[in-house]
């Protein structure tokens, strides 16, 4: 399988429906909490994904949202390249991704 790396951010709609329900009060957020329903989104994705299509891992920054100017990476296994597309419709309107492929490095 390739290996892709994509990195993300939140789109700039959901940053500011995320940041006015904060100062709202309407919505409460711990360190490295993913807010709803992007959390339910990343939690269903598991069940949801292509058969073929590997989660390796994902990451953000610690201190806030994936912006476009400190992005969060995924990591993703797949033979299939209509499977990023379909990781950035799946999360369209919430994230936008960029994902490029990659070699290991040989080490020995």
């Amino acid at each position: 399988m390739a290996l892709y790396v994509g990195f993300y951010w939140v789109t700039d709609d959901f940053n500011r429906e995320v940041w006015q329900k904060l100062r709202s009060g309407a919505m409460k957020l711990g360190p490295g909490e993913i807010p709803e329903p992007l959390a339910a989104k990343v939690r269903e994705s598991v069940q949801k994904k292509p058969a073929g299509l590997e989660f390796v891992g994902s990451w953000f920054p610690l201190h806030g949202p994936a912006m476009r100017d400190e992005p969060g990476v995924a990591i993703v296994e797949t033979n299939d390249v209509n499977h990023l597309a379909w990781l950035a419709s799946y999360y369209g309107g919430f994230l936008e991704f960029r994902f490029r492929p990659y070699l290991g490095v040989r080490r020995g």
